[in-house]
């Protein structure tokens, strides 16, 4: 297999030999499913290609299935992330891809910039939240929280018990601000934790961490809400 083909497969070529060993039928389905992939307008080979053809018309691309959150905002696979650069990133490309820079050209493109833009989007709501962020890679790391299957400690759930039976008895508007800074404690503690375990590649423990967060996140939109409802009836 060759150097060039390897690095259109995002592969480093001094890994070849091992790749070559452990995936070599799906790795050579997989580069020349790229290989062939081409442009629906001009016909032109747009293996690697992200969202354009490289033609004189740079002709928007349907979504490539095979692509991730990650490479599509262009950052790493990583739990840590500068949100301010994924900022910039997603709005840069949602101008690029919105449906309406479309209305006057064929169909294909017009589908293919919704399909493109709904993508972008729903990878920046996923990659812009820690907790949505943290699911997604445990999902690409084949470790899937699945809601009902996964086991919490019971001292765990009683202390998240504990802390919405508080919240239920908590009734003026001062109580619940003083509530809600202990519950962002908590969601940061958590989060440093998920993000130490990720770095070190322990996913046992960071899907630990991100099923707790998982709760202290629901404990804090409830605290917002009832904070919403006591503003309103004021």
């Amino acid at each position: 297999m060759s150097r060039r083909l390897l690095r259109m497969c995002g592969l480093p070529c001094s890994r070849q030999i091992i790749y070559q060993r452990r995936f070599p039928k799906q790795l050579v389905q997989h580069c020349s499913s790229i290989a062939a992939q081409k442009c629906w307008s001009c016909g032109a080979n747009v293996g690697g290609a992200e969202y354009f053809c490289g033609c004189e018309k740079n002709v928007v691309l349907p979504v490539d299935p095979k692509r991730d959150y990650f490479s599509a905002l262009g950052c790493k696979r990583s739990f840590n992330l500068d949100t301010g650069e994924l900022r910039k990133t997603f709005r840069h490309l949602q101008t690029r891809l919105h449906p309406d820079k479309f209305s006057n050209e064929p169909q294909e493109a017009q589908e293919h910039s919704a399909e493109q833009s709904s993508f972008v989007n729903n990878a920046y709501q996923t990659l812009f939240s820690p907790l949505q962020r943290g699911l997604y890679l445990l999902e690409l790391h084949g470790m899937a929280v699945t809601e009902g299957v996964t086991s919490m400690d019971q001292v765990f759930l009683g202390h998240v018990m504990d802390l919405n039976d508080s919240l239920d008895d908590i009734e003026t508007e001062d109580d619940l601000k003083e509530f809600m800074p202990d519950v962002k404690e908590l969601i940061d503690t958590c989060t440093q934790k998920a993000s130490d375990a990720f770095d070190q590649g322990d996913y046992e423990v960071a899907r630990d961490q991100i099923c707790q967060l998982k709760y202290f996140v629901n404990l804090q939109q409830r605290a917002k809400d009832k904070l919403l409802a006591v503003d309103i009836a004021s």
